[in-house]
């Protein structure tokens, strides 16, 4: 369980999604580029990180892209690729979560502890799932009774 932490830690999941909001966020050059294809940007818009918006805006340049000189759509495509490049480095993260997951739930596999059986339970239909808007919240219990806890730490070994 420890090494599972560690290695999510490790990931640095908030700097990866801070770098992605970063590099989203549109300056007014490339709003203007973009208004000169059709499409409205703001500063608090930009690419939406997900495919279907980045594969949506490449078609736009593709398709309405002699409206630009070949500065200009350079600089879109290259905005376009750094939301895609970051965008792909957080899937990869994902897919390294699952299977550090998968790994921790077969360690802990035929465990006699209840609430870890049920919280990985929980926990892996989350990660499992494909929604991107979803966040997890789990809740623990606190005590002070030996008889619980003892158990429950031999649980997490």
């Amino acid at each position: 369980m420890i090494t599972f932490v560690k290695n999510i830690e490790e990931m640095d999941i908030p700097a990866c999604l801070a770098q992605l909001q970063t590099i989203k966020t549109p300056t007014t050059e490339m709003i203007q580029i973009f208004g000169k294809v059709g499409e409205r940007l703001s500063t608090d818009s930009g690419i939406l990180p997900l495919v279907n918006d980045i594969n949506y805006v490449k078609a736009i340049f593709t398709n309405n892209g002699h409206n630009l000189n070949i500065d200009e759509r350079e600089k879109a495509l290259n905005y376009i690729a750094n939301v895609e490049a970051q965008v792909q480095l957080l899937y990869e993260i994902k897919a390294r979560i699952r299977t550090l997951f998968v790994a921790l739930q077969q360690q802990l596999f035929g465990s006699n502890n209840h609430h870890i059986t049920e919280r990985m339970k929980i926990i892996s239909q989350k990660i499992q799932s494909n929604t991107t808007d979803e966040k997890i919240s789990l809740t623990t219990k606190m005590t002070n009774n030996f008889d619980v806890i003892i158990p429950n730490i031999r649980g997490c070994l």
